[in-house]
């Protein structure tokens, strides 16, 4: 009677096993880089099908995510952002090391979601953010211009600087929609 015990035991553990075994098979964790940026939580692959998550996509597209639960519906919106970055009335993209002034000229098109307002930031090379301007938008525009109040900002540290257009959709948060590199030197 042990014996019998023993092995519907070993039995029941075999299949278990057999089955994560074959379920690991199917499902299968791998690495998604967007940009050359790798996307934090990855992605699955399931019967030769890549998924990822809605709000990685979104977030690793610039795009702006919305969950409306009453439908049961995603909406994804990516607005075309222009951004030029200009002293006086030159163009740039590398500066040298120190105080420099600049605008910065935003064309935004196809802003198919609600929108609160937009703000403009810089990201020095350590991370640090510092917010430039944010404009209230009063009523619904799909496409429009914004252009900055002249900035004076301390590049200290050699390396990449970023500037970021952020969207903040009705009731929401601020989403990163598009970004622009400044390089110091």
């Amino acid at each position: 009677m042990k014996a019998r015990r023993v092995m519907v035991v070993a039995l029941a553990l075999s299949l278990m096993g057999g089955s994560v075994i074959f379920a690991d098979s199917i499902t299968q964790k791998i690495k998604m880089v967007f940009n050359g940026e790798e996307v934090s939580d990855g992605a699955v692959m399931i019967d030769g099908k890549t998924y990822l998550s809605v709000s990685q996509a979104g977030e690793a597209l610039k795009a702006i995510v919305e969950w409306d639960d009453n439908a049961k519906k995603v909406t994804v919106n990516k607005p075309n952002v222009h951004m030029l970055t200009f002293s006086g009335k030159d163009i740039f993209g590398v500066v040298k090391r120190g105080e420099f002034k600049f605008n910065v000229l935003c064309s935004v098109d196809n802003l198919k979601v609600a929108a609160d307002a937009v703000k403009v930031s810089i990201i020095d090379p350590a991370g640090k953010v510092k917010d430039i301007q944010e404009l209230d938008l009063k009523e619904r525009k799909e496409y429009f211009m914004f252009q900055t109040q002249e900035l004076t900002y301390d590049f200290k540290a050699a390396g990449k600087y970023t500037i970021a257009f952020f969207v903040k959709p009705s009731g929401g948060d601020y989403t990163r929609v598009a970004e622009k590199e400044i390089t110091a030197i």
